[in-house]
């Protein structure tokens, strides 16, 4: 896993996730329809369609992490901390939060474990206190007695969950790397476009 500067936060990009995903299943739909008319080898039909997978998956990646303005939009849910909140193989959307704005007992943030950064921890927010003019939170699992020993500061935080899709990380325990996340990316750009069509 790949460390993360501690920076100040850049402020949040305006980016119409919806609308670029859209766009691009658009745009995909009408290059297949015109890739079916022209008389190609149906090996070579084969390795465009994957690269278009693989191409629309990076895109849709690179949107969430612009739209979101954190680093991990995306993770599965490891290990019983959160149950029965959060299950192993669950997966979690996650945006940009300010340490101010997250609500006690109810927010679960993604935070950067300070006794090593390059680890990640999804907790609930259980109190907010302020040291020495600095704001710090305290939180633990759902599933754990006790808090978790140490003070967080708006640097160890990555964002805070606002979606779940149940059990479809297990996937990644399934298919090997990358296509596992290729195809949970297809899967989630099914799921939003059967959702705007909805509404």
């Amino acid at each position: 896993m790949t460390e993360i500067s501690l920076t100040p936060t850049p402020p949040v990009i305006k980016y119409d996730f919806g609308k670029n995903i859209l766009t691009a299943i658009s745009h995909f739909s009408l290059y297949m329809t015109k890739l079916q008319t022209h008389k190609i080898k149906p090996v070579y039909k084969s390795v465009i369609l994957i690269g278009l997978i693989f191409l629309l998956f990076f895109l849709s990646i690179n949107i969430l992490k612009k739209s979101t303005n954190t680093s991990y939009p995306i993770l599965v849910i490891v290990g019983k901390s959160m149950e029965p909140t959060l299950y192993a193989g669950d997966l979690v959307l996650i945006t940009n939060v300010k340490i101010n704005e997250l609500k006690i007992n109810q927010d679960i943030i993604v935070y950067h474990n300070p006794g090593n950064y390059n680890e990640l921890i999804i907790h609930r927010v259980i109190e907010r206190l302020d040291d020495n003019n600095q704001t710090i939170i305290r939180t633990q699992g759902d599933n754990v007695s006790t808090p978790d020993r140490w003070n967080l500061t708006e640097n160890h935080i990555e964002g805070k969950v606002i979606f779940v899709i149940p059990k479809i990380g297990l996937i990644t325990n399934i298919i090997f790397y990358p296509f596992n996340y290729v195809l949970i990316g297809l899967l989630i750009v099914l799921i939003l476009f059967s959702d705007s069509k909805k509404t």
